[in-house]
């Protein structure tokens, strides 16, 4: 038990596990937009903490956050550490299955919901020295911005302009969050690593980890021993020492 509060009192706002509970606070939620979108009016009206979207003709997807503002868009919120895939084709891909998961059979293309999408990174992904990108979608000829019903963000911990972004940022980098100018992260911060009931929820979400990172390694184990050596599902389980109902339970709680 020691070890998982050590382990909890020195996570950050920037860490997967700890951002997920951070943002169940619909507040916390507000607080992070209205800065990043520029808009001090911007409500929440529902939102989805690592919400999982099935895709019955690709890989799924698991979403940090996904929540509906009040003018109706759907925004999802992304924080990602390492610099170790390609970003902007990962933001298309989540995009793609956010919008064809909220479009229902016949509707018509202008009722197609309109999404924002936006990447928190502990890097700089432009590298142009700037704290947040706008990236939208133009005319090459005449330079006329296309109203595709699509934004994309990225804004970053590693610079620092003197914004109210970056300081924003700044926050998600600390263990322990005391900002004046950001009172509902500070105090949703304080309640998960200083308060009884935030200290439970957090070792629970833990736990939940934990039991993740070992389904992820029986059910890629498994899945490379049949790949690789051509090996059926019950010999590739008998041959690790699972057994085929091991594999199955690993599998849900992935897809869960």
């Amino acid at each position: 038990m020691h070890d998982v509060l050590h382990y909890i009192e020195r996570l950050r706002p920037i860490d997967d596990i700890f951002f997920e509970k951070l943002v169940e606070d619909e507040t916390v939620c507000e607080e992070i937009l209205r800065v990043i979108l520029n808009n001090p009016e911007l409500q929440v009206t529902s939102m989805t903490p690592q919400k999982s979207i099935k895709n019955l003709w690709g890989r799924s997807v698991r979403l940090d956050l996904l929540c509906k503002l009040s003018n109706g868009i759907l925004c999802n919120l992304e924080v990602q550490k390492t610099d170790c895939e390609d970003h902007v084709r990962r933001m298309r891909y989540h995009e793609a299955c956010i919008t064809s998961n909220n479009t229902r059979t016949g509707t018509q293309f202008e009722a197609v919901p309109n999404v924002i999408m936006i990447y928190i990174s502990d890097f700089d992904l432009y590298k142009k020295a700037r704290s947040i990108y706008h990236c939208r979608t133009t005319v090459d000829e005449t330079n006329q911005e296309v109203e595709n019903g699509l934004t994309e963000i990225y804004v970053n911990t590693k610079v620092d302009d003197g914004t109210e972004i970056s300081e924003l940022m700044r926050c998600f980098l600390q263990t322990d969050v005391k900002n004046e100018n950001f009172p509902r992260l500070s105090a949703r911060v304080n309640y998960l690593k200083n308060c009884d009931e935030g200290r439970k929820v957090m070792c629970a979400i833990v736990e939940e980890y934990a039991n993740i990172k070992v389904a992820r390694e029986v059910v890629n184990a498994i899945e490379n021993a049949v790949k690789n050596f051509h090996l059926s599902l019950e010999e590739a389980c008998a041959g690790l020492a699972y057994s085929v109902e091991d594999y199955e339970n690993a599998k849900k709680l992935l897809e869960s």
